[in-house]
């Protein structure tokens, strides 16, 4: 018999052990990749980066309308597929393996306590464990019938299903990037196909990629294998936007033998370094495998999944109770003007739209709030907006809007990134307003980072003002002259001013000289 303190040890030992294990290797926080979404126009392995085409995170302006347009088209169907907006239902599958299975369980409850989902809307857990994508791509599998069962159980028939969510991946990768992600590419195109067979009316098929799985313990489905399927998925979606035939969704362009697809909401980010939208996954949203999510892991992706299907438009219009977003982004870009980022917008319709918080990133660094702008509050018109950042010092820049309504709910843009370069010279450009009374902002460019100084002079050559004296990086510099601040007491009259770097020998030299006129 074991004596009550050896029990005690041995008990205490064992609960140690499972808390060392919880969420796998605690250890890999992170791997250093940057997820698709902030990566942009950025290379990974020779193959750029964005959920779409070109880098981009927003579907070229075709796709995007005919997504727009199929979710429009989607209403509830009765048992034969026939619409019935009385008593027919709108049927959202889910697809995939084990992950995709247990977030939703969370996200299924989660979506129907929503207030502003249509009641309309019902979804079915169609995901089962043990099924990964090379199994799901075979369309006499056994998955095909447990989806089908599913979907049955639940009281509805295959007519009534119009959009899919999708998660799917290779179990046990080992070929190096890009094999294994173009191996899995094949399956997702192939699950699409097979998606189509078995419900004629489905619409929309939303695909997401993994989790993190840098904590992983076992060769299930570890990094950056897990990364790297978001490739998979955007490949696939940038096949369909460039006419495949394979994967067409258009009956006007031939034999329809996919649905429309596009992106869910995209899960990867890299452990504990926040995404863009602060997203981390932290080790305790893993179970002990390091690769299936845990409680808190679940609950995360079902947050994500539930504001996907609020705010994109490509699936609010049938998700939403009234049918509408509450504010449709219509577009979103960021342009340069010397220095400046200028940023337009516009909407389509808005409503409740208390306005805008402009965010901006340098690197990787998290988004920071920069300003707010005013919205239209509920207008079915078009809005346009802009708003100018300005004098940034060279690098790459990314933007985004929160959209925040007037009860406080929250919906962020896409992204969108610029570069500024630095200055080719130094140079001293004209100050504005001269002549002045008050005062005046006078602009210079250094092409490399230096100590500067910018002084006033008088027709004497004494000494008035010294408005800088320090160093600088490159870039575009603004400095505002308030001549009432002055300590002295100047006469209105003929003023220079002389900007001047010091160079690797230490000595000043002036960069440039401008006139002014101080009027009374």
């Amino acid at each position: 018999m074991l004596s009550k303190k050896i029990k005690v040890l041995i008990i205490s030992v064992l609960m140690l052990c499972t808390s060392l294990m919880a969420g796998g290797d605690c250890n890999k926080t992170a791997t250093g990749k940057v997820p698709l979404n902030d990566l942009g126009a950025g290379f990974y392995q020779g193959f750029v980066g964005g959920l779409f085409p070109g880098g981009l995170n927003t579907p070229p302006a075709p796709h995007d309308s005919a997504g727009r347009a199929l979710a429009l088209a989607i209403q509830p169907l009765d048992a034969n597929g026939q619409i019935d907006v009385v008593n027919g239902d709108i049927v959202l599958v889910t697809i995939g393996m084990s992950n995709t299975s247990r977030e939703s369980d969370v996200f299924i409850p989660l979506a129907n306590s929503d207030p502003v989902k249509n009641p309309k809307v019902k979804i079915v857990n169609g995901a089962l464990g043990g099924h990964d994508a090379k199994m799901a791509a075979d369309i006499n599998n056994d998955y095909w019938q447990f989806v089908q069962d599913q979907i049955a159980a639940a009281g509805f028939t295959n007519a009534q299903v119009q959009a899919a969510w999708v998660k799917q991946a290779t179990g046990g990768p080992k070929d190096p990037f890009p094999a294994e992600a173009v191996e899995l590419q094949g399956y997702l195109e192939q699950i699409a196909r097979n998606l189509k067979f078995y419900f004629p009316n489905l619409k929309i098929a939303y695909y997401s990629s993994r989790i993190y799985a840098g904590y992983a313990t076992s060769n299930l489905n570890p990094e950056p294998h897990a990364y790297e399927s978001g490739f998979s998925v955007k490949w696939m979606i940038d096949k369909q936007i460039n006419g495949d035939p394979n994967l067409n969704y258009d009956p006007a362009k031939g034999p329809v033998v996919a649905p429309y697809l596009t992106w869910g909401a995209y899960l990867w980010a890299d452990g504990l370094t926040p995404r863009s939208d602060g997203l981390i996954w932290e080790c305790a949203d893993l179970q002990d495998d390091g690769t299936h999510p845990s409680e808190s892991g679940k609950a995360k992706v079902a947050e994500l999944l539930l504001n996907f299907f609020r705010t994109n438009p490509a699936a609010a219009p049938w998700y939403l109770n009234n049918g509408t977003v509450p504010v449709e982004l219509i577009n979103f870009e960021a342009g340069i003007q010397n220095f400046d980022v200028v940023l337009r917008w516009a909407t389509a319709s808005e409503t409740n739209n208390l306005g805008f918080d402009i965010e901006r990133k340098s690197g990787h660094a998290p988004f920071q709030k920069i300003a707010f702008v005013p919205g239209n509050g509920s207008t079915s018109a078009q809005s346009f907006y802009e708003y100018r950042d300005s004098a940034l010092p060279p690098g790459f820049y990314s933007y985004r809007l929160k959209q925040i309504d007037t009860n406080g709910d929250v919906s962020f843009s896409s992204d969108v990134t610029v570069q500024i370069n630095a200055p080719q010279g130094f140079s001293l450009e004209p100050n504005y307003p001269n002549p002045f009374r008050h005062s005046t902002t006078f602009v210079f460019k250094l092409a490399e980072p230096s100590f500067v100084s910018l002084r006033i002079y008088n027709l004497l050559g004494q000494e008035v003002a010294r408005l800088v004296s320090q160093d600088l990086d490159a870039g575009l510099h603004q400095v505002r002259w308030e001549v009432n601040h002055q300590p002295k007491n100047l006469t209105p009259g003929i003023y220079f001013v002389i900007l001047r770097h010091r160079g690797p020998d230490g000595m000043e030299r002036p960069i440039g000289k401008r006139k002014l006129l101080f009027l009374d």
